[in-house]
């Protein structure tokens, strides 16, 4: 049984309330065999204007880390090495995700990798040039050049009035993708070429 007076410290993106929220329900889900911590999910309602709100904390070390919003959507994290243009197009994205306009979602995900080559190419490089432009310069891998068609097929349609819906799971793991991209290009790759930079340099 849940006690009225138990708070969890979680953000409600609503009304943008600072306080605790009134833990309403929870579910423990125990660890396993193969390795996988336990965890809680917690339905709480925000005090002040009511809104339900769902928070995950998760096990590390036997201790359990403070809850974090998993619905609505949390806020987006991105990392500040993305370029200031690219990174906004992400944001916006990702605010599109969160008022369920999945296809302007797609759409500006698409942006945020056109951005991506731009910066590297030319800028008036087109979406399809620029990608196997910057799997010749070997700025992506294969991997990444597969999913980066695969991302230029979608924004297309998303872009133009092709009549295809997207779905949710559809622009979530499009903007994923599109993130993880900018991840890799931006972030990764420059800390892996200092990390054997530094490693060069010791005796």
């Amino acid at each position: 049984m849940i006690e009225e007076t138990e708070i969890l410290i979680i953000d409600c993106p609503f009304c943008k309330a600072g306080m605790g929220t009134l833990v309403r329900g929870q579910l423990f889900v125990s660890g396993d065999d193969e390795g996988n911590e336990p965890f809680k999910v917690s339905l709480v309602q925000c005090p002040k204007c009511k809104a339900a709100l769902v928070g995950l904390e998760q096990m590390e070390f036997g201790v359990f880390e403070d809850p974090k919003r998993v619905w609505p959507l949390p806020p987006v994290r991105l990392n500040w090495k993305i370029p200031m243009k690219i990174r906004h197009s992400l944001e916006e994205s990702h605010r599109c995700l969160k008022n369920e306009s999945f296809t302007a979602s797609v759409a500006m995900s698409g942006r945020a990798l056109e951005g991506l080559v731009r910066h590297f190419t030319h800028p008036t490089m087109g979406l399809q040039n620029g990608i196997k432009e910057l799997h010749t310069q070997k700025i992506i891998d294969d991997r990444l050049n597969e999913w980066a068609n695969a991302l230029h097929l979608d924004r297309n349609e998303a872009a133009h009035f092709s009549g295809r819906t997207f779905l949710q799971q559809d622009a979530e793991d499009i903007f994923k993708f599109a993130n993880n991209i900018c991840e890799y290009v931006f972030v990764l790759s420059k800390e892996f070429e200092d990390f054997k930079m530094r490693k060069a340099q010791k005796p």
